[in-house]
């Protein structure tokens, strides 16, 4: 929290100017009604000398009020701009938040989890944190300024003023344990409600084309009665806060508009006072529970920003010595209590291609995961060139000379030619058609107007399977891994698809497929696993 505020501290200062001027404009035309007041009693008893000096006193009063309005107004714009630098900055910090997460962690989270850490959650620090600091700084301006123009109509009145903020210190402390907490657990159920409904929409269709949609309805409206109660709780804790703060403020002004009036009855203070404190006092008792309202919301949203703290990991900088080969040796790995490997060993060398093989779940693709260096809680050894151990290894190191083709392939919003490319600019456009000539997507260029910079939509699962494996030639890595690639495939593209893998030389292939034929001459080694 305290980073993003230093970042912008120049433009949280030109705010607080605005704001310092606005109250001094506010507070002033309010100061000055006692003097108005006052003079219009010389006049109206007789004292017609005084008739000029009360037009300037008005003259002063209506500037005033006007320079308060034009400065509301420079401070409101300047404080959009400022949130929206804050809330720019918040999400490239989510952003580095997810970058560093280790595999565990990663591999804990789901997609709705990241996507309500970037809305649900900035959306309720903005609310939370950076709406109430600039509401904290107008009001704080406004306070000190109402209370330092009350001392100088009346101490007495000054005095009782501050012992009335006391009062309203107190009120919102009580519950302020209660909010952290509370609002903590708002951010929680926000996440668990994403990540839960994700689940819930992915499956509609098949809950639509069973004729159970009512389902999908009672699952929905049970997952978000549990959010709501949450955040039910959390509104009847602001609520209860704000009333007893309104409450206190009330009793505490109207206190002081019986002492004004008594002060001037007894002669203690001219007559004006009692038309000015009403106003400076509600001014400074609705800034001041306002200002505490402000600072207690923030105080309680600090639990907000310390989910997105990250520490910046050094990482091995060594390079990694060029593939020969992977061995492991007695590779287990036991899953919610089912036992996927148990003291499997085998031996993966370069240029050989290999077909993993076996029933479905019995985990060929976490197989090719662990290879890959994207599930590390197994127990076993695994050695990069029968030397080091991928204990021992920076992940992105390894990745820097193995792709993988997953099973699922990911289109992203942009140009085909970005979708290939994963958005390298330095691939040239020669490059890109050479590959889409290779994976048989001349067609789908050439109904875009031989173009490579239309948008990736509407194409087909067999199109985005062979963008997958374009992106892995275009790779120029020598160590391919390759879930199911074909699975979308018909059976042209499927044995063009495979001849262009499996013939390369240069390539060292694993290679999922339910379709490949397990005797196919083009593999080396077939891995069975059972």
């Amino acid at each position: 929290m305290q980073k993003i505020y230093k970042r912008n501290k120049s433009s949280i200062m030109f705010f607080s100017v605005l704001a310092f001027i606005s109250a001094a404009a506010m507070v002033f035309s309010g100061y000055i009604v006692s003097y108005i007041v006052n003079t219009a009693v010389e006049v109206i008893n007789g004292e017609q000398k005084n008739m000029n000096k009360l037009f300037i006193e008005i003259g002063i009063c209506a500037l005033s009020f006007l320079i308060f309005i034009l400065f509301s107004y420079f401070q409101k714009q300047q404080k959009i701009k400022t949130i929206k630098k804050f809330n720019l900055y918040l999400r490239r910090v989510v952003i580095q938040k997810i970058v560093t997460l280790n595999l565990n962690e990663l591999n804990s989270k789901s997609n709705g989890d990241f996507i309500s850490w970037l809305t649900n959650d900035i959306n309720q620090i903005e609310r939370k944190s950076f709406e109430n600091l600039f509401n904290f700084i107008d009001c704080f301006f406004a306070v000190i300024l109402s209370i330092t123009a009350i001392f100088l109509l009346n101490w007495i009145v000054a005095l009782a003023t501050i012992v009335s903020f006391w009062i309203l210190m107190i009120v919102p402390g009580l519950l302020q344990k209660s909010m952290i907490k509370t609002v903590n657990n708002v951010s929680t159920k926000q996440e668990q409600f994403s990540s839960k409904v994700e689940d819930v929409i992915v499956g509609y269709r098949e809950l639509l084309y069973n004729n159970k949609t009512e389902i999908f309805d009672e699952m929905i409206n049970e997952k978000s009665l549990d959010l709501e109660n949450y955040k039910q709780k959390n509104k009847n804790l602001e609520a209860l806060q704000v009333t007893g703060i309104i409450s206190a403020s009330s009793i505490c002004q109207i206190a002081l508009l019986i002492l004004t009036v008594i002060l001037a009855s007894y002669k203690w203070a001219p007559i004006g006072i009692v038309f000015a404190v009403p106003q400076l006092a509600s001014n400074f008792l609705g800034n001041g529970q306002q200002t505490l309202q402000a600072l207690f919301e923030m105080l309680g949203s600090k639990g907000l920003f310390t989910k997105f703290k990250y520490e910046k990991v050094e990482l091995n900088n060594e390079k990694l010595k060029p593939f020969k080969s992977i061995v492991v040796n007695n590779l287990s790995l036991v899953i919610k209590g089912n036992t996927l490997f148990k003291d499997l060993s085998l031996e993966v060398n370069k240029g050989k291609k290999y077909l993993i093989s076996g029933r479905s779940g019995v985990g060929k693709s976490t197989l090719i995961k662990i290879l890959f260096g994207a599930l590390p809680d197994y127990q076993g050894e695994i050695l990069w060139n029968n030397q080091v151990n991928y204990s021992e290894i920076d992940r992105k190191k390894l990745w820097e000379q193995i792709y993988y083709v997953q099973q699922e392939a990911t289109i992203f919003e942009g140009t085909f030619k970005e979708n290939i490319t994963l958005f390298d600019d330095s691939m040239t456009d020669k490059k890109v058609l050479e590959i889409v000539k290779l994976v048989n997507l001349e067609e789908l260029v050439t109904k875009n107007n031989n173009t490579l910079s239309f948008e990736c939509k509407d194409i087909s699962k067999g199109e985005a399977q062979r963008i997958a494996i374009g992106r892995a030639l275009l790779s120029n890595k020598k160590v391919v891994y390759l879930d199911e690639p074909t699975a979308s495939l018909d059976k042209g593209n499927t044995e063009l698809i495979e001849n262009l893998i499996l013939k390369n030389p240069d390539l060292t292939v694993l290679f999922i497929s339910h379709t490949s034929d397990i005797k196919n001459q083009m593999f080396d080694e077939v891995i069975k696993l059972k």
